[in-house]
């Protein structure tokens, strides 16, 4: 299943510091960048995705390639971090290529 977290805040509170945690994770257009995870090890989807939600970052995770490409489909990402080696024969490089098309 897709799993979304959302952005965090600096500072921990809702006092005067509580703001985003870094303009990084910006677009332009003051949208949030969207990260999409593709592995196939939920602890690596869940370390990196708290990663990345400590960022700011809008993070999508995914435990195999149709999931992904459903959730790209859905709301396309900025950035695609997948491992390399998953499940029934398929890999990350091709997660990419088919989430590019």
């Amino acid at each position: 299943p897709v799993a979304e977290q959302g952005l965090a805040r600096a500072g921990g509170g809702d006092g005067p510091s509580a703001r985003p945690a870094a303009a990084a994770f910006e677009l332009p257009d003051g949208r949030r960048r969207r990260v999409l995870v593709l592995d196939d090890d939920p602890a690596i989807l869940e370390g990196i995705s708290a990663l990345l939600a400590g960022g700011g970052y809008l993070v999508a995770t995914a435990e195999d390639v149709d999931t992904a490409l459903h959730s790209a489909a859905v709301s396309p990402p900025d950035l695609l971090i997948c491992d390399l080696r998953l499940r029934e024969g398929r890999d990350g490089i091709e997660a990419a290529r088919l989430i590019r098309e």
